[in-house]
């Protein structure tokens, strides 16, 4: 996501990071001026979980 911010020239605040566990972010401004942010989540526990599942243990 932060390619494409910084194709369109829209300003970062805070770069793109792991920000928690499994919680990746960019911070941007809006046109008004407002901080947004684009976030994605989850994904290495679901990777995990698939994984474990994959060894053939059920899902509790």
């Amino acid at each position: 996501m932060q390619d494409y911010l910084k194709k369109h020239s829209i300003e970062i605040v805070d770069p793109a990071g792991e920000y928690y566990d499994d919680y990746y972010a960019v911070f941007f401004l809006d046109p008004d001026g407002i901080k947004l942010e684009g976030m994605k989540y989850g994904e290495k526990h679901e990777k995990a979980e698939a994984k474990h599942q994959s060894k053939g243990h059920a899902k509790a």
